[in-house]
């Protein structure tokens, strides 16, 4: 119970990666606030994790909205209270709409730039304050390989992870010292 006491906010955590971090963090005894679309996933993730004994708050939210990362993180933090681990993990793939770049959709490009680079960007912004001044938190962004190689007729996508990977740098250089 490593995890004990302490409170995760996972983004896209209805499905696939995301679940399966916040099904572990559970295990180990974190509270969790968790959001993603399925309305339908998301009730069946907090079904699976409160009989293990911790709490779970589920906030539904579309991250492409102005505003969502806001009203996920103002609703966390009045159910759960600080925010001891931030995974920034919902995302979209270029599988969604793959193009090469002369034919990209650029209202898709914004779109996955938005809630693969800016929404990591809002949340660690939001999260950051009240961790530097406890002297403790954690944020894990979820890239992909696509952070360190193009993908063919997938422009926005990588350039999304390269940034992540980027922003996930320069972060850590500026609040290394910072518990």
């Amino acid at each position: 119970m490593v995890l004990q006491g302490q409170t995760a906010l996972i983004s896209g955590a209805s499905k696939g990666i995301g679940r399966a971090i916040a099904l572990a963090y559970a295990e180990e005894g974190a509270d969790l606030a968790v959001t993603g679309r399925a309305e339908d996933d998301r009730k069946g993730l907090r079904d699976a994790v409160v009989p293990m004994g911790v709490k779970c708050e589920v906030i539904g939210a579309d991250l492409a909205e102005d505003g969502a990362a806001l009203a996920v993180y103002t609703a966390a933090w009045d159910a759960l209270g600080p925010i001891d681990i931030m995974v920034n993990n919902a995302g979209i793939g270029s599988s969604a709409n793959p193009k090469p770049v002369v034919d990209y959709d650029d209202d898709f490009w914004n779109l996955l730039l938005f809630v693969n680079l800016t929404v990591p960007y809002l949340f660690c912004k939001l999260v950051l304050p009240d961790m530097m001044e406890r002297q403790h938190g954690r944020i894990i962004n979820v890239a992909s390989i696509n952070g360190k190689i193009g993908s063919l007729h997938g422009a926005a996508y990588a350039a999304s992870k390269h940034g992540l990977l980027g922003l996930t740098r320069t972060l850590a250089m500026e609040v290394m010292t910072d518990g």
